[in-house]
């Protein structure tokens, strides 16, 4: 069965970065140990060089000219599996069971707290305010919606990717309703505004209403 890499980038492309997780190698080393010809290899490495997974640079020899070598990038890297979920999933589980799910909470607020500490929260304008929520849930990866309906005085917030889902399905008391709702909360807490149904699903997206006076 193929593995994420190889179906998100090829089979070929794939065990290319996988060679790379070991260190530099240059078209030579890739050519022979993937037993293809340089030109479709640098047809390959070309093709990720320009997705900006791997880049390349000149070692120099000790004889003859500089020889070209490639090496992932952090975008690279960042292609590889990685478990944070497991982790996550493992600490609220150790906070839960030493110190009760109310320190849970505390401590999810603050690390909403730390992670928005920079952001431009609680604008007059609630267009402003809901499109800068919309924009922090994108950056850290929800693929979130706004909308406003003034008609009933309510924002909608929708996210079509939870970046903690496996412990969302597991948890989702834990993550739906608290750590989500803490994250829009920490926008939408300065009195004008309520939020009035918690994290419903719809079409499997996530989906917070909040009403605004």
């Amino acid at each position: 069965m193929k593995n994420g890499l190889e179906i998100l980038l090829g089979d070929t492309k794939g065990r290319i970065m996988r060679i790379l997780l070991d260190g530099d190698s240059s078209i030579v080393d890739l050519t022979r140990k993937l037993k293809i010809n340089q030109t479709a290899m640098r047809s390959h490495l070309d093709k990720l060089e320009n997705d900006g997974f791997v880049t390349s640079y000149n070692r120099p020899s000790p004889v003859g000219r500089p020889k070209k070598y490639y090496v992932l990038t952090d975008a690279g890297y960042d292609l590889f599996p990685k478990r944070y979920e497991m982790l996550f999933d493992a600490m609220i589980s150790a906070i839960i069971k030493n110190e009760g799910i109310e320190s849970l909470k505390h401590y999810i607020k603050e690390i909403v707290s730390t992670i928005t500490a920079n952001k431009d929260i609680h604008n007059e304008d609630k267009e402003i305010m809901m499109n800068e929520v919309v924009g922090y849930l994108n950056d850290i990866g929800f693929y979130a919606e706004g909308s406003i309906d003034n008609k009933n005085h309510e924002i909608t917030i929708t996210r079509k990717n939870c970046i903690l889902r496996q412990v969302a399905k597991k948890r989702p008391e834990i993550i739906c309703h608290i750590f989500e709702k803490e994250l829009i909360n920490r926008y939408f807490g300065d009195g004008r505004f309520r939020i009035i149904s918690g994290t419903g699903k719809e079409n499997n997206h996530c989906v917070t209403k909040i009403k605004y006076s």
